[in-house]
């Protein structure tokens, strides 16, 4: 199946929504035909032309040339987009937008003159040039989301929205059909849910309006009162289908699809005879008013039957219409949905299938997703796949299978959180198996565009051109996954299979992993010669809250509810407790909201697990075995900073200074920075000289953009002064350890489909087999004086029992969990 609001509309059509059908200059033209580079290259002269002219130029001239580099640049920038080219798009809008206001003084000067008299109904020409604006910010804010970038998509949005309600009725109604969905993306991806609102309101709003003043225009016979309301019939789908309105998302994605169908009734006559002008040969199906949104807007309503007749409706159509569709990014969640209908038609066998297939093309799909316009319904869709499978595999006792699905949910969740970044590649001898799989990609791209406008045996040649391409990159991935895995976990689904775990494991190690779904929790017990698996009662919202209960309990400082601490126990511990293993290490990959939850502080009766187990935490098992291989010796080299000038007397941290000199006494040789010395530049330039690196500050936590997230250093530049998890994944030393030694530095964000996110697993990357970190604000005093044992400890024995036996005498002098109970190991032991 497909999504029709994925596939690409005729492009005659698209030139005639920018009113290009009657002359479209050589680079738009070229770049239509697939013949990018040559377009770039067109596109880059003509601006390049157009500017030069322009401080020569006044009058009615200026504003032309104005006019005419606008409208170059929104092409061209939509289409670099369209082609997957994001960067240069967002390259092209941003150089524009900054120089818009020297070009709009140019067209105000000459239309302000020259449109007095003009019917209220006609925009002026300065309108009209901001409403071009619009557009361009359209874009924009469009490459941004591709990027995962939804922090910089919010800012955009705002300001586009700022210049828009500066314009009147009669341009907002030219630009809001593009630019309404793309703010209201862009608000809903980042969580702004005070704008989301507001979107959903200026979109109901100008829907009314639209129908008091509709559109009785019709050129070439479209109707243009259908074709503005289309847009934001989607918008309004995905926003009811997040407030859980199944029922109301599924009417107004029927009335987007009616509208789409009837659109691309009247324009296909038009596209035959526009593409055959223009020498381009391309594929026009016949319409069909089904999509994979609407079928799970049934399933989600239990209307199975109808979901099934519509499924076999669009199967039947991309069969005929969409060769190579089970390679393309679309298929994973029609064939969930497919998984879905055979679970709950009874067929769990058939589902599980369907599943494995969906989750295969997950991974098949060169690592990073082009998401749907929503990347909240992405995410949602990948949960419940992986919640799905898991949860069929379990109740068929093939816990085995179950669990190797767990450790792909976690691989494919970290994937999507790196989205388009790149990372330093550290070992020389991968840059060449790199820069092969780029071209094989790019290869891929490129075929997949022609594909678009191919038919008959020129299209099934593309197909089997990008089925050979895929299977040399599955090669070139593999030989990446074999020598250099941890390059590998950046890019690809790369999991550590059961029996290779298994080997990794010292004889007294005990490896736990939890996964939580609506209904169940599961976990898995693995050590050197045994494997178990169970399914634990309770769901995702009682664990949730429970966890809330416990960390809030813990936070007030009062004496400990027991409720919330022993239901935890009795809930997640108590069934696998006979077989926890009390004389080595307990390993603990967590899921979801546990990530908030350091289990040394589960108690029953009073009594701690802390003082029973010496626990360590690694993201997932594949983490776990990358952070096992990079042991290093342990050398007492120690480079710390703390309390660093941040020009705010209530952000101060003195005995994080008094941490730190304490450290300097005991380590001779070591390099300490306070204050206004403990800065970013401070760390960089000695990071990678010294074994042991210690991070005594504020930790900040970035929601919408968790790479973001990072470590508070000294300097005036509040943005630049973070050491961000984005900039530690392209660094590298050789740390023994790291221990940051802040505020809830070692939660980033428990995401769908999971993997632990935040600065701790960036230092894991970056050189380092383990991190010492926090699940909440710790208190001074108390953290000083544990952190002076641990590294006591530390020249005695190994990481895990030195941090252990630090909490245990930290607690006999402040006994209440919330002074020790926040820090974890995460990554190796030794």
């Amino acid at each position: 199946m497909i999504k029709l609001k994925k596939a690409i509309l005729p492009i005659a059509f698209l030139f005639l929504l920018s009113g290009c059908v009657a002359t479209v200059d050589p680079s738009i033209k070229e770049m239509a035909a697939g013949n990018i580079n040559l377009s770039q290259n067109l596109a880059a002269k003509e601006l390049a032309e157009l500017e030069a002219q322009f401080p020569r130029l006044s009058g009615r001239k200026a504003a032309d040339n104005a006019m005419t580099r606008i409208d170059k640049v929104g092409s061209m920038a939509a289409l670099y987009l369209g082609y997957g080219h994001i960067q240069k798009a967002i390259d092209l809008c941003e150089r524009y937008i900054k120089r818009f206001p020297e070009d709009y003084t140019a067209v105000n000067q000459y239309y302000s003159k020259h449109s007095k008299g003009l019917r209220t109904d006609v925009p002026t020409g300065s309108e009209a040039f901001t409403g071009k604006l619009c557009s361009l910010y359209r874009t924009l804010i469009s490459a941004y989301t591709r990027m995962n970038d939804y922090e910089k998509a919010n800012l955009c949005a705002r300001e586009a929205l700022q210049v828009h309600s500066r314009v009147r009725f009669i341009i907002r109604k030219w630009v809001a059909s593009t630019l309404y969905p793309a703010l209201f993306d862009a608000f809903l991806n980042s969580k702004d849910t005070e704008y989301t609102e507001k979107m959903v309101k200026l979109i109901k709003t100008h829907m009314a309006e639209l129908d008091r003043r509709p559109n009785t225009s019709k050129p070439q016979g479209l109707d243009m009162a259908n074709m503005d309301k289309m847009p934001f019939y989607q918008s309004l789908a995905i926003y009811n289908y997040y407030k859980g309105n199944y029922r109301q998302a599924e009417t107004f994605q029927r009335q987007y699809l009616k509208a789409l169908a009837r659109l691309m009734d009247q324009t296909r006559e038009l596209s035959k005879k526009y593409l055959k002008s223009v020498d381009i040969k391309i594929e026009i199906p016949p319409s069909i008013e089904a999509d994979d949104f609407v079928i799970d807007c049934l399933i989600k309503q239990n209307r199975v039957n109808e979901a099934w007749q519509m499924a076999q409706q669009l199967n039947q159509w991309v069969a005929q219409y969409q060769p190579g569709f089970k390679n393309s990014p679309q298929f994973w969640a029609s064939e969930k949905l497919i998984g879905d209908l055979h679970l709950l038609r009874g067929q769990k066998s058939v589902a599980i299938e369907s599943y494995q297939r969906s989750a295969d093309n997950v991974e098949q799909l060169r690592s990073r997703l082009h998401h749907s316009r929503s990347k909240m319904l992405y995410a949602t869709g990948i949960q419940e796949l992986y919640d799905s499978l898991i949860t069929c595999l379990a109740e068929e006792g093939r816990f085995a299978e179950a669990f190797q699905y767990s450790e792909r949910a976690r691989a494919r969740a970290f994937l999507d959180l790196m989205g388009s970044r790149t990372v330093l590649v550290k070992e020389s001898g991968a840059n060449h198996l790199m820069v092969q799989r780029d071209e094989i990609l790019s290869r891929i791209e490129k075929t997949n565009h022609q594909l678009k406008r191919q038919t008959g045996k020129a299209k099934q040649s593309s197909v089997r051109a990008v089925s050979i391409s895929s299977k040399k990159l599955q090669k070139i991935e593999r030989d990446i996954s074999q020598q250099f895995p941890e390059l590998a976990s950046t890019i690809t689904q790369n999991t550590i299979s059961l029996d290779e775990l298994k080997a990794a494991l010292e004889p007294d190690t005990q490896f736990i992993e939890y996964y939580l779904t609506d209904k169940h929790t599961f976990v898995w017990l693995v050590d050197k010669n045994s494997f178990n698996g169970k399914m634990l009662k309770a769901g995702r919202q009682e664990i949730t809250q429970l966890v809330h209960a416990c960390r809030k309990s813990i936070s007030s400082l009062k004496p400990q509810r027991k409720s919330a601490s022993e239901a935890l126990y009795d809930l997640l511990i108590r069934p696998i407790k006979t077989k926890l293993n009390r004389t080595g290490r307990v390993y603990l990959t967590l899921h979801g909201i546990l990530h908030h939850l350091p289990f040394q502080v589960l108690s029953k009766n009073g009594h701690y697990l802390m003082e029973d187990y010496t626990f360590v935490y690694a993201p997932s098992a594949s983490v776990f075995n990358l952070c096992r291989n990079k042991r290093t010796g342990k050398e007492m080299t120690l480079l710390a900073l703390g309390n660093p000038d941040l020009n705010d007397p209530n952000l101060s941290l003195p005995y994080a200074q008094k941490e730190v000199e304490a450290l300097q006494s005991s380590f001779p040789g070591s390099a300490i920075y306070i204050g206004r010395s403990a800065d970013k530049k401070a760390f960089l330039n000695n990071a990678s000289k010294y074994k042991l690196i210690h991070l005594a500050t504020h930790g900040t936590y970035n929601a919408v953009n968790p790479m973001r997230s990072g470590l508070i250093l000294a300097g005036t530049d509040k943005e630049e002064r973070i050491l961000t998890a984005e900039q530690v994944f392209n660094y590298h030393f050789n740390a023994y350890s790291v221990t940051l030694s802040a505020c809830e530095t070692g939660i980033g964000k428990a995401i769908s489909g999971d993997e632990l996110v935040s600065i701790s697993r960036a230092f894991l990357y970056a050189g380092t087999p383990s991190v010492v970190s926090t699940l909440w604000s710790v208190n001074d005093e108390a953290t000083a004086y544990l952190m002076v044992e641990y590294y006591n400890n530390l020249k005695q024995t190994d990481k895990a029992r030195a941090l252990r036996q630090a909490q245990l005498k930290t607690m006999k002098k402040y006994p209440h969990p919330f002074y020790w109970g926040a820090f974890v190991l995460i990554g190796d032991w030794m």
